[in-house]
């Protein structure tokens, strides 16, 4: 309980910091973002959209009364109120482990369904020839292969 109310105390303080102090460093570099494939922007975009219905608040408000703030934070809250609310962030956190999971099951499931589907394709048929025109664009026949069955599933 301790430990939690020092890492509370020095959160508080860092963020009194900030606003009190003008900052002294210079903004962060940003890296340029290394290339991803579309299921993985689909998986981060399911995964921001989850954390915001759970994390945001209705109508956001700031409290720029840091003592006020400060004192709230350090009242003891009831042991019962932590542990409610410790299992429920165990809760969530289950929950995004498990629907993560799911998705790496299905992805791999996919990943092993295009490369049978590789295999029986002749290139010189006609559907060859069109994957091949299809696949020009992607990184990899497999890719390819990826989407245009994650494509015919959604249609069936």
């Amino acid at each position: 309980m301790s430990e939690q109310q020092g890492e509370l105390d020095s959160f508080l303080t860092n963020l009194q910091n900030q606003f009190v102090r003008p900052p002294t460093q210079s903004p962060p570099v940003s890296q340029p973002k290394p290339p991803v494939s579309a299921a993985t922007d689909d998986f981060l975009q399911e995964l921001q959209a989850q954390f915001s219905q759970v994390s945001q608040p209705k109508e956001p408000t700031v409290d720029l009364d840091f003592d006020h703030l400060l004192e709230k934070w350090q009242k003891p809250k009831s042991e019962p109120d932590l542990a409610q609310q410790l299992q429920e962030k165990e809760k969530l956190l289950r929950i995004e482990r498990e629907q993560a999971w799911r998705r790496q099951q299905q992805e791999k499931a996919l990943k092993r369904q295009a490369e049978m589907w590789l295999k029986q394709l002749d290139p010189d048929s006609d559907e060859g020839l069109w994957f091949e025109e299809f696949a020009y664009h992607y990184p990899s026949k497999l890719a390819a292969a990826m989407d245009y069955l994650k494509a015919l599933c959604q249609e069936s």
